[in-house]
């Protein structure tokens, strides 16, 4: 009697282990495919696939395409599935009852792959398509980019910036001073060297920045920690200025100008022409300012048996003009090769009229006298750059 008792207790773990074994007897198999978009017949990247089970659609096993909309599973047990492909911007598609086994070794044209793996051929999915009333839109740079080793100031953004000269724009960015002359200093430090487009400038900060409009500026980079290539030895940074270079297709430009007073008058023009390999720029600045100024300032000095007072009061005018012709083209012959050819000519003029009085007194005498002048500087700066690029 106990011999039965113990052959029925028994009995549920050996038809479990029996169970066990069919499953591990069942053959694994190797399956291929592809996933590709309706339309144009093109690889889906990165698309999943997932082999569920036809009651419960719970999950078997599954996979990821690579980037030519290829999927490669491995050891998939032969039997009967359901397959769900997913991607994002397509319809989900289920493809029930697929097939697994030796006697299926084939794609679904019915045609034998000759191979040991499954090949299942080709499923393609449909774009989920919502069919809107009206879309628009704005595409707009963030004002302030944090890169790796500079920080970017997109100015076309900022509508306060246009209308000046590339000077008054400098005062308006955080950690660039500007004293009265005109002369840059980077984080407390006046080593700073300055490009215009990736390409430096032989001209003094005053001089560069003075016949630059501020329209024509797409980006200021605060190059804080320059690499190599640039050779920063003794360098507290670099400022390079990217001029705007209107990029659209076809045939446009576009027209500037502002008015302000004192005499703050600006003009700025641009034209482009782009074909598929080859686009043609040019552009024209004007710019004109004029200011005045006053200021007064007293110095005292006390010797041992006198005392020296200095009074000085001081006025005049600052005017300055300039004219930007600026042109180039851009040929790119296929994805990998492009040159660029681009000169530009900057004449300039700068004049200062000032009249400053002075008054000296000392203990025994009183002198009075003024000192007038009048300076103009006039300067012509122009360059050629020729560059190419091979990946």
């Amino acid at each position: 009697m106990t011999k039965y008792l113990a052959l029925l207790l028994l009995l549920p773990s050996l038809v479990l282990a029996q169970g066990k074994n069919r499953e591990k007897m069942r053959p694994e198999f190797t399956v291929v495919g592809s996933v590709l978009d309706s339309l144009n017949s093109k690889g889906l990247s990165f698309a999943t696939v997932s082999f569920l089970y036809p009651e419960s659609q719970s999950l078997v096993t599954g996979g990821i395409c690579d980037d030519q909309g290829a999927f490669n599973i491995l050891k998939v047990n032969a039997g009967s599935y359901n397959l769900l492909i997913e991607y994002i911007g397509y319809e989900p598609r289920i493809i029930k009852n697929i097939t697994v086994n030796r006697s299926r070794n084939m794609d679904l044209d019915g045609a034998s792959t000759g191979n040991s793996a499954v090949n299942l051929g080709d499923f393609k999915l449909l774009k989920s398509v919502e069919q809107l009333q009206e879309v628009e839109l704005i595409e707009e740079k963030a004002l302030i980019v944090q890169g790796i080793d500079r920080k970017i100031f997109n100015v076309g953004q900022d509508i306060t910036s246009t209308g000046g000269s590339a000077l008054e724009l400098m005062e308006k960015l955080p950690s660039v001073q500007v004293d009265m002359d005109g002369n840059i200093s980077l984080r407390g430090s006046s080593q700073v060297r300055l490009y215009v487009d990736g390409k430096p400038s032989m001209l003094s900060s005053s001089e560069l920045l003075e016949t630059i409009p501020s329209s024509m500026i797409e980006s200021v980079e605060l190059i804080t920690n320059p690499s190599a290539k640039f050779s920063p030895e003794g360098m507290a940074g670099i400022i390079n200025i990217v001029l705007k270079k209107n990029k659209q297709a076809g045939f446009n430009g576009n027209l500037s100008a502002t008015a302000g007073y004192p005499l703050r008058t600006n003009f700025t023009s641009l034209l482009n022409r782009r074909t598929e390999k080859l686009n043609i720029f040019g552009s024209y600045s004007y710019m004109n300012r004029e200011n005045g100024f006053i200021s007064d300032s007293e110095k005292h000095t006390y010797f041992v048996g006198d005392t020296f007072h200095l009074y000085q009061d001081k006025f005049g005018t600052n005017i300055r003009e300039s004219h930007t012709f600026k042109g180039g083209l851009d040929y790119t012959p296929n994805e990998t090769t492009s040159i660029s050819v681009q000169g530009k000519y900057a004449p300039s003029m700068r004049s200062k009229m000032d009249t400053v009085y002075y008054r000296e007194e000392t203990a025994d005498s009183e002198n009075e006298f003024d000192r007038l002048t009048d300076s103009e500087t006039i300067q012509n700066s122009w360059d050629i750059d020729v560059s190419g690029k091979k990946d």
